[in-house]
């Protein structure tokens, strides 16, 4: 959830403890809190990886990199991998592992889906695109979502760093993790031989709500700004304030 008096942003080079993060996504019943925010960002992460995945081959192979035990109604066999053994020790296809050094040979996987904000978790995001382009087949396709640095909810001084800390409040507890500009993401993906086939913004909204609602009952009012999302995220100047990008690049 989004509270100013609790966020700040930091350019940094400052390296997030990854064994923390371990500990903490072990430990929490579910990686989505129950809030309106949370809820939508999952539904549009899910609709758009079943709207460009949905008509791949069944025999598929598809890596969830960083999969927190999300599953989606798509063809294809999913293999899990995360830090958090907890989140994937029940299902068929799981391995242990960071996308930093992922456990699997050279040209594994057909398919690579890298949402929830994955990356943003990423200390060495250059390494991490790297190793995700290595397990994944020629002319294999990878979906990639992140928080921008481009949001709306930073500072005009602070906007579109390549790499921002976030410190804010998550299951309302103090939390971590990057921010990374649109322009950083393209030219790792650009530079490891990914081309980008479809590129979408969302949580457009987000912003405006975070710094013009006074609204008491938060959940209520967030609901009506992410009302218009969908309309939001297509306006050219207003678009760029998006809190989310999510992208479907190939590897050639």
């Amino acid at each position: 959830m989004f509270q100013k008096k609790t966020t700040s942003f930091i350019t940094t080079t400052e390296e997030i403890d990854s064994a923390q993060i371990k500990n903490f996504y072990n430990t929490i019943k579910t990686p989505w809190p129950n809030d309106f925010f949370n809820s939508h960002t999952k539904k549009m992460i899910s609709s758009y990886v079943i709207n460009k995945f949905s008509n791949i081959d069944k025999h598929s192979l598809i890596l969830n990199a960083g999969s927190g035990g999300s599953t989606y109604k798509i063809p294809g066999i999913l293999f899990h991998l995360d830090i958090a053994e907890n989140r994937i020790s029940s299902l068929k296809h799981f391995k242990v592992g960071s996308i930093e050094e992922i456990p699997f040979e050279d040209n594994s996987f057909d398919k690579i889906i890298c949402v929830g904000t994955v990356i943003n978790y990423t200390s060495n995001a250059p390494k991490a695109i790297r190793e995700l382009h290595r397990v994944l087949k020629k002319n294999g396709t990878m979906i990639l979502e992140y928080e921008r640095s481009g949001s709306g909810v930073l500072s005009r001084k602070e906007r579109n760093a390549d790499k921002i800390l976030y410190k804010h409040l998550y299951f309302e507890q103090p939390h971590e993790n990057y921010l990374y500009s649109d322009n950083y993401i393209k030219t790792l993906l650009k530079r490891n031989g990914f081309v980008i086939r479809d590129f979408q913004y969302f949580n457009t909204s987000i912003p405006f709500f975070v710094y013009f609602s006074n609204h008491t009952d938060e959940e209520a009012c967030m609901e009506k700004y992410i009302a218009w999302d969908k309309f939001m995220r297509k306006l050219p100047w207003v678009k760029n304030y998006s809190h989310n990008a999510i992208l479907l690049c190939e590897k050639k």
